[in-house]
């Protein structure tokens, strides 16, 4: 029996012995985020929410896109005691920008070539989501961010990419997905003050 069936025929055997045992699981390892962004908010006794928002993928639902992500941060009171800290919440929020019209997506506003080697700046904003909070409910602010594209670096053709070329919603959420990676990577994770 030659090797590679010998291995084959070990593995099948191993399955076989664990069957009785019941079914074998694995379980995902939790997603790294493509971008950490600060996020904030209010409550509606004054109170002030400060944290962050990692975002681990880009989704498309009927003709809305989203980001979704982990929200971490802490509470606290208008006289700026903290309330409570909240780790690790999974949000969905809406994800829009200036990008051509898409099919099946809401068109964007078209962008402005400035000059022949650049293709424009790429504003995109997440909106903002009310989040349940130790039993306070928290209303976080919209982030935005404006991203320049210039063809000549890997970042700037993102950049051209989304603003010029995709046509598809797949294409669009795998250049997103790519842009925020890419802009995470490069700023080491998290960006904004």
């Amino acid at each position: 029996m030659t090797r590679p069936k010998r291995t084959a025929l070990a593995l099948a055997m191993t399955l076989l012995a664990l069957a009785p045992f019941g079914s074998l699981t694995v379980s995902p390892a939790a997603a790294a985020p493509l971008l950490t962004l600060p996020i904030a908010g209010t409550t509606h006794g004054n109170g002030a929410f400060s944290g962050t928002l990692a975002v681990t993928d880009v989704v498309a639902q009927g003709a809305d896109i989203f980001v979704e992500g982990i929200v971490t941060g802490t509470v606290t009171q208008s006289n700026k005691q903290p309330l409570g800290t909240i780790l690790n919440v999974p949000v969905r929020l809406p994800l829009s920008g200036n990008w051509h019209q898409v099919a099946g997506l809401s068109p964007g506003p078209q962008p402005q070539i400035v000059l022949a080697a650049t293709c424009g700046v790429l504003h995109l904003s997440i909106g903002a989501v009310d989040l349940n909070v130790l039993g306070v409910v928290v209303t976080t602010s919209p982030i935005t961010f404006d991203v320049s594209g210039d063809s000549a670096g890997p970042l700037g053709s993102l950049v051209c990419t989304i603003l010029n070329l995709v046509t598809t919603v797949t294409g669009l959420l795998n250049s997103l997905t790519s842009l925020l990676g890419t802009l995470g990577g490069t700023l080491g994770g998290a960006t904004g003050a």
